[in-house]
């Protein structure tokens, strides 16, 4: 979740122990986004987005592929039960939509 916002991960979010823990959300890579295959798209289900990835988002946030003990998936149980995740959602329309998905 920090390749959302590291400040706000680090700074705002009171998650159980959150240095630790690795806090992940599911991501599907969609497709390339230019001719040259260096950004993809993926889509991230949990927050209702679409985002571009360049080739270092992938190396160093994007390829995991198994979750691992250390991990916890944040999902939509998870997100009502821990609401300011929302908060890693910048963009305020989308927020504003999860925030009365997830009442």
């Amino acid at each position: 979740m920090r390749f959302f916002s590291t400040k706000v991960y680090d700074e705002e979010l009171n998650l159980p122990d959150k240095f630790h823990v690795r806090y992940v959300v599911l991501l599907k890579y969609t497709r390339f986004t230019n001719k040259h295959h260096h950004r993809i798209q993926g889509d991230v289900a949990v927050f209702k987005t679409k985002l571009e990835f360049q080739h270092i988002h992938v190396i160093r946030w994007g390829q995991d592929l198994e979750f691992t003990s250390d991990m916890v998936i944040v999902d939509a149980s998870f997100i009502r039960s821990h609401r300011q995740v929302l908060q890693l959602v910048l963009d305020k329309s989308i927020r504003a939509r999860l925030d009365k998905l997830y009442a």
